[in-house]
């Protein structure tokens, strides 16, 4: 036999949600007695002043102080749950856990949060009378259709669903292992992306550094020479770049010419050969020929503008007798 009823208190923020919640527990309570001790089933002035002494909150506490005797004299608890609601919780409370239950959905949060924010909505709901509980239909739509996209479709793809005859519990339980699977798979796929190395600016080469790269006939670009690891014969104009070092191959276009124009002077002779930097030779040619960068194996794709023989800038050097277009 009980001899003690324990109600919790309430405390807190006296919205609507808490507020119905708080008077179902303490229906639930006076009921679990009346079972438990069918010979001495609680009064009505009994189970109000058992529930207004656990009204804990400061303002829900100063309203029972002031209004206690007038409560305790109420004909029944619905009577008094009735007062409560209608002192503590908006006129339109059904209106408002509806519009909060039904707009409640995964978004970005976990289905665990999903859930608790439902079945908290639901519960608010349980004592607004007809037309306002949440039904095993609902329930099940809503908790389907407005679950995280990816979940639902996954739900509604399993061959052997019986979603008619499906016990609320049994799809939370399901949606629930579901989620869990896809959590676990996305974390064994969110493998880190390696990111490329910033690519390394080539510093400006000294003379004496030039002049080594030049006497090993190398490369200006890449800076490696035939002595270098892995060295193929280039020169810094189809060099194949260097990955570890983030220098960008060089890419040759096709060999291309143009026909002369003829000149004033038809000149005999070949231009002086220190040209530019990275200049060779040009041949000038008579007009009915074709010009190319031809004393220098490596380079292929030179177009050439018929000019008079005459030298062209202060020439400085090359690459091993091969041009560098740094």
């Amino acid at each position: 036999m009980t001899t003690k009823i324990n109600i919790p208190g309430l405390s807190g923020t006296l919205d609507t949600a808490t507020v119905t919640a708080w008077l179902a527990t303490c229906e639930d309570m006076f009921e679990a007695w009346d079972l438990l001790n069918p010979t001495r089933p609680l009064e009505p002035g009994l189970q109000i002043l058992l529930a207004g002494l656990k009204l804990e909150s400061p303002i829900a506490a100063q309203w029972w102080c002031e209004n206690r005797e007038v409560l305790k004299k109420s004909a029944s608890w619905a009577d008094f749950a009735t007062v409560v609601k209608d002192r503590f919780v908006p006129a339109s409370w059904r209106l408002d856990c509806l519009a909060c239950f039904y707009a409640i959905s995964q978004g970005s949060s976990s289905f665990a949060d999903f859930l608790a924010r439902l079945q908290s909505a639901r519960s608010a709901l349980s004592g607004a009378g007809h037309g306002f509980t949440i039904n095993v239909s609902v329930m099940k739509n809503h908790l389907l259709f407005n679950c995280n996209q990816l979940l639902s479709l996954r739900i509604c793809a399993i061959p052997t669903l019986d979603y008619a005859s499906l016990k609320v519990d049994n799809l939370v339980g399901l949606m629930s292992s579901t989620w869990n699977l896809m959590v676990a798979e996305n974390v064994g796929s969110a493998r880190a992306t390696p990111q490329p190395a910033p690519p390394v600016l080539s510093r400006g080469l000294s003379e004496a550094e030039r002049e080594v790269i030049r006497n090993a006939h190398g490369c200006f670009n890449c800076q490696k020479t035939p002595s270098s690891p892995g060295w193929t014969q280039h020169n810094s104009c189809n060099c194949p770049g260097d990955k570890s070092q983030g220098i960008a191959p060089r890419m040759v276009p096709a060999p291309h010419s143009i026909n002369a124009v003829t000149p004033s002077v038809t000149p005999t002779s070949l231009v002086s050969p220190a040209v530019n930097d990275d200049a060779n030779i040009l041949a000038v040619l008579p007009s009915s020929q074709q010009y190319f960068w031809d004393d220098d194996p490596h380079l292929n794709n030179a177009l050439a503008a018929v000019l008079p023989s005459c030298v062209l800038g202060n020439g400085t050097d090359s690459e091993g007798e091969s041009s560098d277009n740094d």
